[in-house]
């Protein structure tokens, strides 16, 4: 999966400044999860975010918009659980390929736009559902 969404990436006009992917960074059982290994391929900071984390551990945040919780790996912050509106599940953001925990919060913060994951995230998801229903001869698009 790795080199097509590094082909994927390479392919775009513009060049994103940061990646948010769905799948782990540091939370990984090896330290660097397909979020880290994308970002160093590309060069490009990345943000991991999850529906859970891999291996890290950590409490729940308060079931409150904005409330987050540190997730460790052996005594490493490596992320946190971050609880995007009330009645929904926390998210796990993980540090990728040039974030810090902390980086990559403030970006998955900044991507929400009122929804549990992350508007690009999300928008990739529809995409995806549209085209699995889609005629095998239609055009893109």
């Amino acid at each position: 999966m790795g080199p097509a969404l590094e082909a994927v990436v390479r392919s775009l006009r513009l060049q994103p400044d940061v990646l948010l992917v769905d799948a782990t960074g540091s939370d990984h059982p090896r330290g660097g999860g397909l979020a880290l290994h994308l970002g160093a391929r590309l060069g490009i900071p990345t943000v991991g975010v999850t529906d859970r984390p891999l291996i890290a551990e950590g409490r729940s945040p308060e079931a409150r918009r904005g409330a987050v919780a540190e997730l460790r790996v052996g005594g490493a912050v490596v992320g946190y659980r971050l609880c995007s509106g009330g009645g929904t599940r926390p998210i796990a953001v993980h540090a990728g390929w040039r974030t810090s925990p902390e980086v990559a919060l403030e970006v998955a913060r900044l991507a929400l736009q009122g929804h549990r994951a992350p508007e690009p995230l999300r928008e990739a998801r529809r995409m995806a559902r549209a085209l699995r229903h889609q005629d095998p001869g239609d055009e893109p698009g």
